[in-house]
């Protein structure tokens, strides 16, 4: 009964951490909570080494215990709601002949674009992300090779991305854009200067120092089709909770197998 009454007061105290640490990342848009959640495989085997580590010292009724306090952690961070990822996947292709193509970029060379975005669901279904949902557009070319990561300013945003009750994508944006970008830029790997991007029919797709360098892909029109983009939810199901709740049930486990070694002790 002592040892259950411990059980209690670990799992009192763990839920008022959380009541302080998770609950405010429930409080801000789904997705961006400040701790990156842990696979299932690195949870597991971080589960798996600490019980391997006390096995000399706990008793079965404290393990029992303390796979009860793990699986309320894994049902209070498995809440969090994860950033829906639209991917767009090409071939650098440029239409503007008079243009030489950004460092690092070829004709042929991988073309991808993603944005994050958050609309505050937890689910692909019957959902809808306008450009005020966006937290960032990333355009990467040649695997990497060229990268730059923009933050969710639009000079023009029409159009939005819709899926239906499937979860199937049904409408993408006609025209989202920031022709003065170079201030949004947040990260880049290139020496050139970003200072464009186009998610629309006809031109280039990004540029770098004043116009003069860019990507495009061979049909421009394509990236305005629903059928071309993916969604992924970065957040959905089959995860554990971030480091610090896993930090919880660890000391919740090591002070019950302490009190388990004072008793055997005396």
């Amino acid at each position: 009964m002592k040892l259950f009454r411990l059980f209690r007061m670990v799992q009192s105290s763990s839920g008022l951490f959380l009541s302080g640490s998770l609950a405010a990342n429930f409080g801000r848009p789904s997705g961006s909570a400040k701790h990156p959640f842990i696979s299932i495989r690195k949870g597991q085997a971080m589960i798996i080494n600490l019980f391997h580590a006390l096995s000399g010292i706990v008793t079965q009724r404290a393990i029992r215990f303390s796979i009860g306090l793990m699986a309320l952690l894994v049902q209070a961070g498995s809440a969090q709601a994860g950033i829906v990822n639209a991917t767009f996947l090409s071939t650098a292709d440029n239409r503007q002949l008079s243009n030489d193509y950004v460092d690092n970029v070829a004709l042929g060379n991988t073309f991808k674009v993603v944005i994050a975005m958050d609309n505050g669901g937890n689910s692909l279904i019957n959902q809808t992300w306008t450009s005020n949902n966006v937290l960032s557009l990333t355009f990467e070319f040649n695997n990497g090779a060229h990268k730059t990561v923009f933050a969710a300013v639009f000079g023009r945003s029409t159009g939005d991305f819709v899926t239906d009750g499937s979860g199937t994508l049904i409408s993408v944006p006609s025209e989202w854009r920031n022709t003065s970008a170079a201030s949004a830029v947040i990260s880049t790997n290139s020496s050139q200067t970003p200072n464009a991007w186009f998610l629309s029919e006809g031109n280039d797709k990004y540029f770098t120092n004043l116009y003069t360098k860019s990507v495009g892909i061979p049909d421009p029109s394509a990236i305005t089709l629903a059928s071309n983009w993916t969604l992924t939810a970065s957040g959905a199901g089959g995860e554990v909770p971030e480091p610090t709740s896993m930090a919880i049930f660890g000391l919740g486990a090591l002070g019950m197998a302490y009190r388990a070694r004072r008793k055997s002790k005396a």
